[in-house]
């Protein structure tokens, strides 16, 4: 765990901020594409409408983390007996990170072996989890962190540009956890990716470049 009072919403946004005034992207306008927990970050940042936002995209972001948690409960109950057992032992176990496993392939990355660069982003994760551990908790399954009371419905309703949800029919993050941001954004699009968990960008690749690529440039 790292300190709760740095690793915070605000920190990344106001890096977020820097990063658009760096690239001096605030008078010729930007668009914003954030999964997972970029995803969150995005929508929150959306809400403070910084000047030169144009448009949004919030991937696999839950609007809750209460109803994340939720929706996995929901999720975890779906599973085979065995492997629900299992997700109730010692998280260091060796049956607990078998069924883990088997819950991230289903939830998390359906393509095996997981593409490289999703590997390298879980070993960056595994060499140092402190932004992880302190905002989530030490995994996908196990919400501990200082994100894990935080709902951001009501912050949603600040966001003015269009934007686009998406997430994967078997995704992680259920549609119960992305309906929140659907009924708050006033200009809002939300699409499902059938064959999809919680990364379309690869599970679906050539259809999600094309619905975000029409998004941001047709509309």
């Amino acid at each position: 765990m790292g300190d709760d009072s740095f690793w915070t919403f605000d920190l990344f946004i106001a890096e977020l901020d820097n990063l658009v005034n760096h690239l001096q992207l605030r008078e010729k306008g930007f668009y914003v594409l954030g999964q997972s927990w970029g995803g969150m970050l995005t929508g929150m940042y959306a809400a403070r409408r910084p000047k030169g936002l144009l448009k949004v995209v919030i991937g696999g972001a839950p609007c809750s983390f209460p109803l994340f948690v939720e929706g996995g409960k929901r999720q975890r109950a779906r599973l085979p007996l065995e492997i629900r057992k299992d997700l109730e032992k010692d998280p260091e176990s060796p049956e607990y990170k078998r069924a883990s496993e088997y819950f991230y392939k289903k939830h998390v990355c359906n393509i095996d072996p997981m593409p490289a660069p999703v590997q390298a982003t879980f070993k960056n994760l595994e060499d140092d989890p402190t932004a992880y551990n302190t905002m989530q908790g030490p995994s996908e399954l196990i919400v501990t962190g200082n994100l894990k009371d935080w709902d951001g419905s009501e912050e949603a309703k600040n966001i003015e540009g269009d934007t686009l949800l998406v997430n994967g029919r078997d995704d992680e993050v259920s549609d119960l956890t992305v309906e929140p941001w659907f009924r708050s954004i006033p200009r809002v699009k939300w699409v499902a990716f059938e064959r999809s968990s919680h990364m379309p960008h690869w599970e679906e690749r050539e259809r999600f470049m094309k619905l975000v690529g029409t998004f941001l440039t047709k509309y």
